[in-house]
């Protein structure tokens, strides 16, 4: 049963804002994807390094090494599909308006739950980064 609870009603300036939002998306989508490419590189160049030198860091520089190349490859995996995600749900929008199709512009909502979930894992990724980096940071500098 569908609750009828408004009528969405897209004039000129509506349509032309989707528009827009669809093409910063697209531009958000490949800079995050070029992004991603350069955390890897960075992260498989860190790997590297720290196997190469891995017998002369001490407990210290182990552990900061080892979060950061987890951290830089969990974070690069994760941007580009939130992007996806909200680039999904722009063009969906996007095509439902042009077409009228009030199903197709709800279920391009879907898409933007993804989205923000997504969104969410990286802020929450993002505070235990800084909650352990702080931590680590006052245990190490106060003996």
């Amino acid at each position: 049963m569908n609750e009828e609870l408004f009528e969405i009603k897209l004039d000129e300036t509506g349509k032309k804002l989707l528009t827009r939002i669809s093409r910063w998306a697209s531009i958000l989508y490949i800079c995050c994807v070029l992004t991603c490419i350069f955390d890897l590189i960075n992260a498989y160049l860190g790997i590297k390094s720290f196997l190469k030198y891995a017998d002369k860091y001490d407990d210290y520089m182990r552990f900061s090494v080892s979060f950061n190349i987890i951290f830089l490859i969990i974070y690069a995996v994760l941007l580009p599909i939130q992007a996806y995600y909200f680039l999904s749900f722009s063009r969906n929008a996007r095509k439902a308006m042009q077409y009228e199709d009030s199903i197709g512009f709800n279920s391009s909502f879907k898409w933007l739950l993804k989205h923000i979930i997504i969104a969410s894992i990286l802020f929450t990724l993002n505070s235990i980064w800084a909650f352990v980096y702080s931590i680590r940071e006052f245990y190490f500098s106060n003996p």
